[in-house]
């Protein structure tokens, strides 16, 4: 693995978990930079398995679990912005999803399924013909109960949230 350092690995995990697969606009404000980057992650990727001994994604499997996560949400999103733009959509736009195709394709090889119809609840039969409900909280931060649900925050006189931390 050429990221050996430590912080090195933790950097690139941070910028493409946190940055990169949260700028869910860029494929449609700046198409060509959000297909060269889902291109680069589909290099390292396949560079990763053809040529190296390790891989990035044998540093921890929450790491691995945390980026199939947050393919399966930018999935979501980049479909709901193509849908959107539907005809109108730009070639540089449609190269984006083109781009997103083959790095799904890439991470198919891992037994990683990113199909944005995951399922979030339902019922399951165990091996004694027992049947229960499961629920996923994999992508709870895509519903009202997770991340994005509106919250109560109180307010001081100048309308500044009471609890954030002030250097004033």
């Amino acid at each position: 693995m050429h990221l050996g350092n430590e912080a090195c690995i933790q950097q690139w995990w941070h910028m493409l978990v946190s940055v990169v697969l949260k700028a869910y606009t860029l494929p449609l404000r700046r198409p060509e930079l959000a297909r060269f980057l889902l291109q680069t992650i589909t290099a390292q990727l396949v560079y990763n398995e053809r040529y190296l001994d390790g891989s990035v994604l044998d540093y921890g499997p929450s790491y691995s679990r945390d980026l199939r996560m947050a393919l399966i949400v930018y999935k979501r999103r980049l479909n709901e912005v193509l849908l959107t733009l539907n005809s109108l959509a730009t070639p540089e736009q449609a190269a984006v999803g083109q781009a997103f195709s083959e790095l799904e394709t890439w991470v198919w090889k891992f037994g990683w399924d990113i199909r944005s119809d995951y399922l979030r609840k339902g019922k399951t039969m165990l091996e004694d013909g027992e049947e229960v409900e499961l629920e996923m909280d994999d992508l709870e931060a895509e519903d009202e109960r997770g991340e994005f649900a509106a919250t109560v925050v109180e307010l001081d006189e100048s309308g500044k949230q009471k609890d954030l931390v002030s250097w004033d």
